[in-house]
């Protein structure tokens, strides 16, 4: 029999019994000595379908927002991301609430929008174009997307760029897609952040200038070396003339507008200014372990460098998540920005002022002093400046100063949010938003900017205007993430995304008016332009994402998007959008595991194709229209101003695109096959001006109109 003594950290001790009734046993300590203990944990960043940034398979960048704010004062996005993203162009306005133009890998079309396909939080951001919106004619601050959310409460900001990687999206991520994500709460007292940025703006010295003086002496040498290239005998020489005739040139005291002529004005200095940027920002955020919370106020004063433009924005934000159980976690996003922009009349105004005649006053002079007065000079040469045309040819001072160009922009939006585990591994996540906003324009341009006569349509002539857009979206998704043994890895996502946008807007024009503050139609006004709009469009997408890993080293990524959009013909109302990609991680390659411990994080092949289209923008474009035409016999007419087009495919389509403009009856001379309508598609560059399409017995026709030297028509051929 042995009798057993053991302690936690003492050596065991044995003693064997032989009848003894007394013993005394002492333990010895005995300790170990450890070098060193290491606890090591591994964090995966996921995106929205659970596929970490190493099981990628596509191209993707991410940028961290915190960092460029940090000290850049910058008030914007898209002037935050500008030269940070790699293949992503931004053409930023240069007035404070001008819309800047994102293109990413650059411009995939000449006839429809470019713009990238906006995600905050996993929810599109709706910007949808009215029918009338015309892509070729447009500027770049027509074609970009303000949006109304202030730099400091965004925490990343990811750009997808191939087609694998958008085509989740499906016709929406056709340019590209930036994903942004924003601050949420953190579990821990509550934390306090404010934040005030002031920011000076001047703009740099420009080139250097002609005075009025040395301006009318090149402008008399340019003339009479013109007249004397013709011939100074010769009776038809216009430039004798012009030279003995042009007193906004010459030296004619009796003149009626020699002062006003006889000036050195700088038009530049007069339209521009140094300004002042204040950002101010506060967030409070904090929680438990099962609700945390974000709540974000902030408001930012832009004051443009260009005389009359500015903008103030007020935005607020709350983010809440609640974790039910374990199982179950539940969140809810609110948000309202409201922007009040003051712009410019009209956009070329810095131009004018660089163009215009340096010898020339902005301002009446008086008689008898000599000196300026606070009446603007409205008086335009015909020889040398022409009239007012609605672009050039009008005083920049006053413009500056007396043009009316104000945007008020209310927007509210509303996210809901669940996630559930169904299983170990199966998760279902869904979200449903609402997203309201409203736009109110109102524009104004007074006889003193432009001089026109008061029966021109330029004359006082003010401008009201408003949309209003709803956005109702919603996301179902399932998805499975399961790992055997750290060898094989799947994730598995089915999605269904359903997209119900209504709009509506209205515009009145007049001129004529008798003061600014009556911009609506009223009594002793002109109606130049009235319309009103209302549309509704909708799309729903089916999406099914399968990313498979092995090894840890070699990804296979597979994806379909099945998509469906109201703007299609009702024959081809569905598009079918795949994608597939392989990724090839040999940093974890046993091979390289030395230079992995030291050096090496990541090191990566990849490759991945897919497919994309666009639905066209706008509300059921494939049903014909009708408006009113010629009345007949003292009763109205109707003539069809579209074709229906039944057949309208997405722009992926094998036989390329069809676009829509106008219906023509009896555009062209040459009879055509069946009589049948014409459609015109306006091109431009390489000598072509126009193209006539006609379909017959589901057969496409096409024949192109020449430059203006041929001055001809091709022969009809089949497409």
């Amino acid at each position: 029999l042995t009798i057993v003594y053991s302690y936690i950290g003492m050596k065991t001790k044995r003693i064997k019994y032989t009848g003894q009734t007394l013993l005394n046993v002492t333990l010895e300590s005995e300790s170990m000595a450890v070098d060193e203990v290491v606890v090591s944990a591994r964090r995966l960043n996921r995106n929205d379908l659970g596929i970490s940034d190493k099981e990628m398979v596509s191209a993707t960048q991410k940028v961290d927002m915190e960092k460029l704010i940090a000290a850049a004062p910058v008030v914007s996005i898209e002037e935050a991301l500008q030269g940070q993203l790699g293949g992503v162009d931004i053409v930023l306005g240069g007035d404070p609430g001008s819309r800047s133009a994102i293109r990413i890998r650059g411009t995939s079309t000449l006839n429809a929008s470019s713009d990238p396909l906006i995600v905050i939080d996993g929810v599109p951001y709706p910007t949808e174009i009215s029918d009338d919106f015309n892509f070729s004619t447009a500027t770049e601050e027509d074609l970009g997307a303000l949006l109304n959310i202030s730099p400091n409460d965004i925490a990343s900001v990811e750009v997808l760029k191939d087609a694998s990687a958008t085509a989740i999206w499906g016709t929406q991520g056709a340019n590209g897609v930036l994903v942004i994500k924003t601050k949420q709460g953190t579990v821990g007292k509550t934390r306090f952040s404010f934040s005030s940025k002031w920011t000076m703006k001047e703009d740099p010295s420009t080139i250097p200038m002609l005075n009025g003086k040395e301006y009318t002496s090149l402008m008399q040498e340019s003339i009479w070396n013109s007249a004397k290239y013709i011939g100074l005998n010769n009776p038809g020489n216009k430039y004798l003339n012009m030279l003995s005739d042009a007193p906004a040139i010459g030296d004619n005291p009796d003149w009626r507008y020699y002062d006003e002529y006889n000036q050195n004005t700088n038009w530049l200095d007069y339209v521009r200014q140094k300004a002042l940027v204040s950002d101010n920002s506060f967030s409070m955020n904090g929680g438990g372990e099962k609700a945390t919370y974000r709540f974000s106020l902030g408001y930012m004063s832009d004051i443009g460098t260009t005389i009359g433009t500015s903008m103030n924005r007020l935005n607020t934000s709350m983010v809440i998540n609640y974790q039910f159980s374990n199982k179950l976690k539940f969140g809810a996003d609110f948000s309202y920005s409201q922007t009040n922009t003051d712009a410019n009349w009209t956009n070329t105004i810095r131009s004018e002022a660089l163009s215009k005649m340096p010898n020339k006053s902005p301002f009446t002079v008086n008689d008898l002093t000599g000196a300026l007065t606070d009446e603007y000079f409205t008086y335009h040469d015909p020889n040398f400046e022409g009239s007012f045309n609605g672009k050039s040819n009008y005083n920049p001072v006053a413009m500056a100063h007396e043009a009316i160009n104000r945007t008020v922009q209310r927007e509210g939006k509303i996210t809901f949010r669940a996630d559930y585990e169904i299983l170990p591994g199966f998760y279902y996540k869904g979200w449903a938003s609402i997203n309201m906003r409203a736009i109110k324009t109102r524009r104004f341009l007074p006889q003193v900017v432009t001089g026109v006569e008061q029966v021109n349509k330029y004359a006082n002539q003010s401008a009201d205007a408003y949309s209003d857009q709803l956005a109702l979206q919603t996301e179902n998704k399932l998805m499975y993430i399961k790992n055997w043994n750290d060898k094989h890895n799947i994730i598995a996502n089915v999605l269904v995304r359903t997209g119900q946008y209504i709009n509506s807007g209205y515009n009145s024009e007049v001129y004529g008016n008798a003061s600014s503050d009556l911009s609506d139609p009223v009594v002793g006004t002109t109606i130049s332009d009235m319309n009103s709009s209302e549309s509704e469009t909708r799309n729903v997408s089916f999406v099914g994402v399968l990313n498979y890993t092995l090894l840890n080293r070699y990804v296979v990524h597979g994806s379909l998007n099945a998509e469906g959009n109201s703007a299609m013909g009702r024959n081809e109302r569905m598009g079918y959008f795949p994608a597939v990609g392989l990724a090839w991680n040999f940093q974890n390659e046993p091979l390289l595991e030395k230079a992995r411990d030291k050096w090496l994080d990541e090191a990566k092949f990849r490759f991945s194709i897919g497919q994309s289209g666009r639905a066209p923008s706008g509300a059921s474009v494939y049903l014909g229209a009708y408006v009113k035409g010629t009345d007949y016999m003292n009763m109205s007419a109707t003539k069809q101003a579209r074709m229906q087009l039944d057949n309208l495919k997405w722009d992926n389509a094998p036989k390329g695109n069809v676009y829509t403009i106008s219906w023509l009856p009896d555009y062209d001379s040459e009879q055509h096959p069946a009589n049948v309508g014409c459609v015109e598609v306006v091109r431009m560059g390489g000598g072509v001006t126009a193209q006539i399409l006609y379909a017959d017995n589901f057969k496409m026709y096409i024949r192109t109109f020449l430059g203006k030297e041929d001055a001809r028509w091709t022969a009809w051929t089949q497409v």
